[in-house]
């Protein structure tokens, strides 16, 4: 379907001739993603250059792969325009271009997966369950190095101190230890692998980034939600331009509006492709509830 624009917006205004094919990308990444962007690629052959605007605040790790690769066999060059959140898998996808595009309010993430707790029923970054170990293992080593230094100071006998402190250090360590789920902290590092195997097929083909910095943004940030501004993506990717800089980006941009600017948190990703006359055309309405506590979900 097409979306036509209001003629009272556009009168006298000089219509966009394109360079390549646009596309906006603005919602979940899920199986209502991978749909639209198939059917907007349906029966084309390959071509130079596409442009994508992607708003997301992430989602399925799998399927920003397998668009990421849809992509790549149908462009040449694939470019990633980001003006608003692109988070998470949205950053996984990014991954497939060979350019990046962002603005001063463009965000990207980490990628650090999303494990869901069984019992909670809620979703935690698998960064938390590293952090914790690691607490857990400051904890009790400081707890020992604490007891064993009280009881030096009261003039205990260093072997008795030594065992003291131990039982000590090991009684908290059983409390902490406790609450950590074994099988949790190994879904976590195949989800991790999983995220750094897909990284690096998307980014063999584009040359986006280097396996260095690819294993920065999967476990080098402090929390899942780290805003990875334009300044920092910079220092992560190997080509980043400021997208105010480009007087077609920023063209179409003016037209398209809030379809790019406003992150779209339903369940169906929209999927758009613009004209060579800068409207935009839907290829379908796809509509699919998707589980979006799917585990192992960046």
């Amino acid at each position: 379907m097409t979306v036509n624009k209001n003629p009272k917006q556009t009168a006298g205004k000089e219509q966009v001739r394109l360079t390549g094919d646009y596309y906006v990308i603005n919602g979940p990444v899920n199986e209502t993603m991978e749909l639209g962007v198939k059917e907007a690629l349906k029966g084309q052959s390959s071509q130079d250059c596409c442009s994508i605007f992607l708003t997301t605040y992430g989602g399925s790790g799998d399927v920003a792969y397998k668009v990421g690769r849809l992509l790549q066999r149908h462009y040449k060059k694939v470019r990633f325009l980001i003006n608003s959140e692109c988070k998470s898998a949205g950053t996984i996808l990014c991954l497939a271009g060979h350019e990046l595009f962002m603005s001063e309010t463009g965000e990207l993430g980490p990628l650090d997966v999303q494990i869901i707790d069984g019992i909670k029923s809620s979703r935690n970054s698998g960064l938390d369950f590293n952090s914790s170990l690691s607490i857990a293992r400051r904890e009790v080593i400081k707890s020992f190095l604490e007891s064993f230094k009280e009881m030096s100071r009261l003039k205990v006998s260093r072997s008795h101190a030594i065992k003291s402190a131990g039982k000590i250090a090991q009684s908290i360590a059983s409390s902490l230890y406790a609450q950590i789920d074994p099988i949790q902290i190994a879904a976590t590092q195949r989800s991790i692998a999983i995220a750094l195997d897909y990284g690096v097929r998307l980014a063999t083909s584009s040359q986006s980034i280097t396996p260095e910095n690819l294993k920065k943004l999967i476990t080098g940030y402090s929390s899942h939600g780290f805003c990875i501004d334009r300044e920092e993506a910079t220092g992560l990717f190997k080509i980043v331009h400021k997208l105010e800089d480009d007087k077609e980006i920023m063209s179409i941009l003016e037209e398209l509006g809030g379809s790019v600017n406003e992150v779209n948190d339903s369940n169906t990703c929209n999927v758009l492709k613009v004209n060579r006359n800068a409207t935009c055309e839907q290829p379908s309405k796809v509509k699919k509830d998707t589980d979006s506590s799917a585990s192992g979900t960046p």
